[in-house]
């Protein structure tokens, strides 16, 4: 009920033989528990204890069950349409509009900041993209990105803005960053500049934040369900060939290597084999993580670049020469 999977039957025998299986016969590819001996007593506060992590075991096993029957079955279908932003019914949600509510007991203030956002309205309506660069009104700044197929994008790095909005804007961290807003940042920086790789001036570039829920945005159940934070598309200017590439900006810190977010650089690889129209797919993770702050890794930070993750700290926006070369190679 919590997850919405209402085409889930489960019969009580069948449930209690999976979950009571002879330790002989139990395989290591659900799961590996280690657990203070300690706690594991007969009496009803260890049984309960029991109980909760048998509970959560099983919920993240029918979660992950579920949606890899649900791509079994979805993949059999997915099929490439293309689409123009004027279509009244388009897969991916676009923003028309911002919509920005008072908070309660903040109407005064709220009214005031409206009525600077209407001048920024006026300048967006005028097609003056460079007045928006580095608009900035307190905690509120915009984001932008000329080949965004709307702009400006927002962000905040506090709480204190007297009204809440919608769709949501990037927000800072603890640390005051972002790892969305400094991709767009750098994206911008770099087509603009002469650091780009020669074979990235073939192309037409748009981006798109992607929605992140399924009502709205592009997910994949074969990745936990996951909304990536943008979708980029290259477009060659002479043959039209697409590279459409899911990107998400994010830390990494407590991720595993093994994450299904991750390896959706490789699954996304098999969906493009099934289509019949020519579309050329990738999936990257980038972060601010730095390498030594990784928990849960073994792996190089070459091997991670074999897996499409990359760092974006370091040597400024050379990340973006490695995600292009590897879109295009």
């Amino acid at each position: 009920m919590q997850r919405g999977y209402t085409n889930i039957r489960l019969g009580i025998d069948e449930l209690r033989a999976f979950c009571c299986k002879p330790i002989k016969n139990t395989h290591d590819d659900w799961y590996r528990l280690l657990v203070d001996s300690e706690k594991l007593t007969k009496d009803v506060e260890g049984i309960r204890f029991q109980q909760s992590i048998l509970l959560e075991l099983l919920q993240a096993y029918m979660d992950r069950f579920y949606k890899t029957m649900k791509n079994a079955y979805e993949g059999q279908y997915y099929e490439v349409t293309e689409f123009n932003v004027g279509d009244d019914d388009l897969p991916i949600h676009m923003c028309d509009k911002y919509v920005f509510t008072s908070k309660e007991g903040f109407n005064g203030e709220a009214e005031e900041y409206f009525k600077r956002l209407t001048k920024l309205q006026d300048i967006v309506n005028d097609g003056q993209l460079e007045k928006t660069v580095n608009w900035q009104d307190g905690s509120l700044r915009t984001v932008v990105f000329d080949k965004h197929l709307y702009y400006p994008l927002f962000s905040k790095n506090d709480d204190s803005l007297p009204f809440t909005w919608s769709p949501s804007v990037f927000d800072y961290d603890s640390k005051g960053e972002s790892s969305e807003v400094k991709f767009v940042d750098d994206l911008q920086h770099y087509i603009n500049s002469d650091k780009q790789i020669d074979a990235l001036k073939d192309y037409h570039i748009y981006l798109l934040r992607n929605p992140d829920n399924r009502y709205k945005g592009l997910g994949f159940a074969l990745a936990g369900n996951f909304y990536p934070d943008f979708l980029l598309w290259l477009v060659h200017k002479e043959t039209g060939e697409q590279y459409l590439t899911l990107i998400d900006p994010k830390g990494i810190r407590n991720m595993n290597t093994d994450d299904a977010k991750i390896n959706l650089y490789k699954e996304i690889k098999t969906l493009e084999s099934r289509l019949e129209d020519k579309l050329i797919l990738n999936s990257f993770i980038l972060t601010t993580t730095p390498m030594k702050e990784l928990i849960n890794n073994s792996l190089s930070e070459d091997e991670l670049k074999e897996r499409n993750v990359l760092f974006m700290l370091g040597n400024q926006t050379a990340y973006l020469n490695d995600m292009f070369e590897g879109i295009l190679s």
